[in-house]
């Protein structure tokens, strides 16, 4: 696998999502078809929420492949979709309900649900008998094995009270929402173990202690008054069940939404360990090939070959992305994990957006938390993988601050340590100039390695002399996330984005990685990693000089003896018992590694450590997996790779084994607190022919595993069309070459012509147009590149990364649009949503929205609050903060009707309708649904303003005076405002198609800035002003959200302001 191996005596169930339900194309463009891969989520909140925002929307089809390596929620999943989609009238949304989230049910239910499952096994025979049946059409399976562990839901039906009595030997369940929901029920007789749930659990699987349905929905609908005519208002005032109430509201609605789209959504589901699917699906994309020799997961001797039909030739199942949504992959994996594996199934459009979820430290560290995560400066690292987090880099995003920042509501001295982190991801390639074709940063060997030797410090700090001397204070409080194969796998992808003497630059890295004093375990682990070298095509073997033809009698009569191969080792169950004396769900998981040791007494003993290896119980005969796992009787198989030359001793001598790594802090209490004598769980000499097993391969393959095989090399450098000139990419580190500080670009003009033109210093164009891009035009001829230095043979553009916080580029790039190449204009960081479908809040009480003060006070930068105006988004925030509160009645007046005026001239450029104030779950905060009436020179001049301004005159609206500067940020952010929310499809007249088109149109006062493809799209009645039907033609609906901090800025802005949350711990946007 990517990651260590661990052994997990007990496997937490995880039935129910532990965070709300998101959109999960949330970065997609209405009317879009689209591909979406969803790893490690578990239960389909997510899937029925998606349905639901596309209810109303532009059509389009909507492809989602899940992958989760639970077998039993896949199942469970499987269950209740085919429910959904009978539709009949026995199953009953209650029904459905009860079914996915209660652990017992009423007999009635039992029977329909044993009836239903009886009726899907038929279908679930074969891949070809599941896709020719009645939900073929809708739920496809990604490859067999995923479709065989349904088969067992026949025996889901046989649960047993003691399975029940085993899943509670861990912590105390949350009894309240249990209780709570079963005491909504009037009537019923809930006493039969629901089979989708309690049906599930095992004796080392278990029901996870903090299972929380309710948490899965936004509950902000339960403590908000809600609009009479709202969607998602809940019936009955029962002020003890409400928030059940409003998760089951939202649970209806959604299950509703599904069916009422079903035809325009696929839903695919894979069993597998997340990476194994991500590397696997690379290499379908790249080589057309159905498998990458992944084993599917660990504890699993299955490898993961896809579905011929579907992957195959002439398959329409998608192998990249729109959007990927990684979960918390990150929180338990590590982020360069989760961006190496999933980064490069991103589709190349401009909204393709990668999701992930981590955790970050709140010390006192001057280390930025991003750069912490990804090991190395965060702009470098983004330039290395091709992938930047965009809202990093705008320092704004729609999203709330409360999910990160809601725990700071505790005590000062209860203040967490740890800080929950959302980014969004975005291909490098689509946020300048769509047109300019990538290149290969062009970097000196040196800088490379000491690049990457400063990574790979980082990324292996658990393993240093400092480490080991104080365990205690080792800040990797989890589980190691990296072994050597993860940093090739990174390698890999920087190999195929930096140009460099890569001989040297690998000779180098292992020079370093030998002399470094404080990696203690380098010696043991430089076969590993000349092994992996070999196996990602860096290095062969042959080249270390480790290769030598082996005397070792077990493979003397071997025709073929290649650089690697497999060494397997039985463990018997007796030599796991000391590891599990008690039988605790919370007990620390060892982190095992394979070895190769000369036994006895020698003065210079060898020792080589093997980090990735495959564990899985069962028998060896080619292997056969034992089911039951812990429940069962057969004996662990462990399988690790190592060089041919590492079997070089006597087998008499030379022993295999299994021990805890040194790097886990997992060790120090098994060695400690157990009093364990010594790391090694099992060993056997070589020559113990029954223990020890030698192949040419892992168990069960047909070749070594491809890792990142759907890398694509960038060009070293481009040719501008038509001319001989030819430019590069150079990138320049810092004097303590801990990160890329400056790009060049290097602009050769080898025409004679030229270098005369050039030397006569003919006139240029240099012009930046966005932040992401520099255009030089030199000859007509048009090259993309990131001061100018010109000679007699070339130009050199220099452009230093810019720090976000302090960029004058990035002050007005606060939320922008891009153009397609079809001329689509594309809101980049703002979610999109369907405006019809969230609750409207009840306004006729300004006492009980105090908390929408709070909210939007969020958005306001911390440097600001001292009266300070200089940042135009901290004024374009507090613009916003008062439209919030002027509409929620918390300001003296309470008005819905907005004047755009500039404060030099004095004149209005735009008039804001407010219809209603909406709860936006997704992204835990809320929206001003709108009209905005934009008042171009080409209106005023028509007439048909005249009586509609007369009318608004007597009417008590709000002027909002901005300077020129705020003006314009204001029109560069209405486009993502409107397209964000949009109902309706772009015209083929649309004027952002023109030539030369821009986004906005144009800036100038009286100057149309949005197109006109959506006037007067707005429902029946949507605003309520005196003879609005003379201006709606020329209004736009728009939604307006309160522009909140990045997430890594947010956490140490928070920090300094802390008494704001105080009140918000009802968990208002959960």
């Amino acid at each position: 696998m990517l990651t260590p191996t661990t052994l997990h005596r007990f496997r937490w169930f995880n039935a129910f999502g532990n965070a709300p339900a998101i959109n999960l194309a949330r970065s997609i463009p209405h009317g879009q078809d689209a591909s979406v891969l969803s790893l490690g989520r578990g239960d389909l909140s997510s899937i029925l929420y998606t349905s639901y925002v596309q209810r109303g929307l532009p059509g389009r089809m909507l492809d989602i492949t899940c992958c989760n390596d639970d077998e039993n929620i896949t199942a469970r999943n499987l269950v209740l979709l085919t429910m959904i989609l009978v539709e009949g009238e026995d199953i009953s949304l209650q029904v459905l309900w009860d079914v996915y989230y209660h652990m017992f049910l009423d007999e009635h239910t039992t029977e329909l649900v044993d009836r239903h499952v009886r009726s899907i096994i038929p279908m679930l025979e074969s891949l070809e008998s599941f896709n020719n049946g009645s939900y073929g059409s809708i739920i496809k399976m990604c490859d067999e094995d995923t479709l065989e562990p349904s088969l067992d839901l026949a025996a889901i039906r046989a649960a047993s009270p003691l399975a029940l009595a085993r899943s509670c030997a861990g912590p105390p369940h949350n009894h309240h929402y249990w209780n709570e929901v079963v005491a909504m029920i009037n009537g019923k007789n809930y006493r039969s173990p629901n089979p989708l749930l309690i049906g599930l659990v095992s004796d080392w699987k278990i029901l996870h202690c903090g299972s929380d349905p309710v948490l899965s929905f936004h509950l902000a609908t339960a403590f908000t008054s809600l609009a009479a005519d709202s969607p998602l208002r809940h019936d009955g005032d029962d002020e003890e069940h409400k928030v059940v109430a409003a998760a089951r509201s939202q649970f209806f609605a959604w299950v509703r939404a599904f069916r009422s789209v079903k035809d325009s959504m696929c839903v695919r589901f894979a069993v597998s360990d997340p990476f194994a699917f991500c590397h696997t699906l690379q290499y379908a994309d790249a080589a057309g090939q159905l498998s990458a020799n992944w084993y599917r997961r660990q504890w699993d001797s299955r490898v993961l070959r896809l579905d011929e039909n579907s992957y195959g030739l002439g398959g329409d199942a998608p192998t990249s992305f729109d959007a990927i949504d990684t979960s918390n992959l990150s929180e338990d994996f590590g982020l360069v994990n989760v961006l190496v594996s999933a980064g490069p199934l991103l589709t190349e459009r401009l909204w393709a957006t990668l999701l992930t979820e981590d955790i970050v430290d709140n010390d006192s560290s001057e280390k930025h938390p991003l750069d912490q995560l990804l090991h190395d400066s965060s702009s470098t690292v983004s330039l290395l993988l091709g992938l930047v987090p965009l809202q990093c880099w705008t320092t704004a995003r729609a999203e709330s601050s409360l999910r990160e920042m809601v725990t700071l509501t505790v005590p000062p001295q209860l203040v967490p340590t740890r800080f929950p982190v959302c980014l969004s991801w975005k291909r490098d390639d689509q946020l300048g100039d769509c047109n300019a074709e990538q290149l290969k940063l062009h970097m000196n060997f040196n800088e490379v390695v000491e690049m990457l030797f400063q990574m790979y410090l980082d990324m292996f700090e658990a393993e240093t002399a400092k480490a080991f001397a104080s365990p205690s204070e080792n800040k990797s409080r989890n589980q190691p996330r990296f072994h050597r194969g993860s940093f090739m796998a990174l390698l890999k992808v920087i190999q195929s984005r930096v140009k460099s003497d890569w001989n040297a630059v690998i000779d180098g890295l292992l020079r370093r990685i030998g002399e470094e004093r404080t990696l203690s375990l380098a010696a043991r682990q430089g076969q590993d990693l000349h092994l992996q070298l070999a196996l990602f095509d860096t290095r062969p073997l042959e080249e270390t000089g480790a290769m030598q033809i082996p005397s070792v009698s077990l493979l003397s009569r071997w025709k073929h003896v290649p650089p690697v191969v497999a060494v397997t080792l039985i463990v018997p169950r007796g030599a796991l018992r000391d590891f599990f004396p008690e039988p605790y769900p919370t007990w620390p998981v060892p982190t095992l590694v394979g070895t190769l040791k000369s036994s006895g007494i020698m003065s210079r003993r060898r020792y080589s450590i093997f980090d990735d290896v495959h564990i899985v119980f069962g028998r060896v005969t080619t292997t056969e997996q034992d089911e039951l796992c812990w429940s069962g009787t057969s004996p662990l198989v462990a399988t690790f790779l190592v060089p041919t030359s590492a079997l070089a001793g006597q087998p008499v001598t030379d022993v295999v084994g299994l021990e805890l790594s040194t790097a886990s802090p997992s060790t120090t209490f098994f060695i400690e607190v157990l009093g364990m004598s010594q790391r090694t769980v099992h060993e056997a000499a070589l020559s113990n022919t029954t223990s020890v097993f030698i192949t040419k391969l892992m168990p069960g393959t047909t070749a070594h595993k491809i890792t990142s095989g759907g890398v694509r090399q960038l060009k070293d450098e481009v040719t501008g069309a038509e001319s001989e000139a030819r430019m590069m990419l150079m990138a320049k580190l810092s004097p303590e070459r801990r990160g890329i500080t400056s790009l060049s670009a290097l602009i050769q003009v080898p025409s004679e012509s030229c270098k005369t033109n050039s030397q006569n210093r003919p006139p240029f164009e240099l012009y930046q147009n966005n932040p992401f891009s520099i255009s030089i035009i030199l000859d007509k001829h048009k090259f993309i590149c990131p001061g100018v230095d010109r000679t007699s043979a070339y130009f050199k553009v220099v452009a230093p990364l810019a720090e976000p916080s302090q960029s004058s580029v990035l002050q007005n790039c606060f939320s922008f649009s891009i153009l397609s190449p079809g001329g689509l204009p594309v809101a980049m960081n703002l979610s999109h949503i369907n405006l019809d479908n969230l609750a409207v809040i009840e306004l006729d009480q300004p006492e009980r929205l105090a908390w929408l003060t709070t909210l939007t006070s969020l958005q306001i930068p911390r440097h600001n609050r001292g009266g300070h105006t200089e940042d135009v988004r901290a004024r374009f925030g507090a613009t916003l903060s008062a439209m919030f509160k002027a509409c929620s009645g918390t300001l003296e007046r309470q008005t819905c009707m907005f004047s755009l005026s500039g404060r030099q001239r004095d004149d209005v450029q735009a008039m804001i309708f407010v219809s209603a104030v909406r709860l936006d779950g997704d992204t835990a905060s809320v929206v001003l649904d709108a009209a905005i009436l934009p008042l171009m020179s080409q209106y005023l001049a028509s007439g048909d303003s005249d009586d509609f301004l007369k009318e608004l005159k007597v009417q008590d609206g709000m002027t909002l005076k901005v300077d020129d500067e705020e003006m314009a940020l204001w029109k560069k952010t209405t486009p993502s405002f409107i397209e964000r929310c949009r109902t309706w499809n772009h015209l083929p007249s649309c004027e952002y198609t023109k030539q030369r088109a821009t986004v906005p149109l144009s800036c100038e006062p009286g100057q149309p800035w949005i197109c006109s493809c959506g006037h007067g799209r707005m429902p029946d009645g949507f605003i309520a002003a005196p003879s609005w039907h003379l201006a709606e033609k020329h209004a736009v609906r728009i939604a307006i959200s309160p522009m909140y901090h990045a997430p890594l800025d947010t956490m140490k802005d928070v920090l300094g302001r802390r008494g704001l949350y105080v009140g918000v711990r009802s968990g208002l946007f959960a």
